[in-house]
């Protein structure tokens, strides 16, 4: 394969939906971002697992994507529109 070939792939869109994700697809699928995204799952509002590293090391953390669609869907809302008053006859 010749060094133009490789740098003409692109990376496969992804179609499925993932289970966990990184801090980094947490935002980009929820919009959350670090600071608060630690808070919820601190808080025990969401859930995450730690992948350890070689040797104890630094791991890798990955967010429960349901827990956090779960953790949303509780705390949806609808504006209504203000109610107009009737000016009295």
């Amino acid at each position: 394969m010749s060094p133009s070939e490789t740098q003409q792939r692109q990376p496969r869109p992804v179609t499925y939906a993932p289970e966990y994700g990184d801090v980094a697809d947490v935002r980009r699928v929820f919009g959350l971002r670090e600071t608060h995204l630690y808070g919820l799952y601190y808080s025990g509002k969401i859930k995450a697992v730690l992948i350890p590293g070689p040797k104890g090391r630094r791991g890798k953390r990955l967010f429960d994507f349901e827990s956090i669609r779960s953790y949303l869907a509780q705390h949806v809302t609808t504006k209504e529109p203000p109610k107009k008053e009737v000016a009295a006859p």
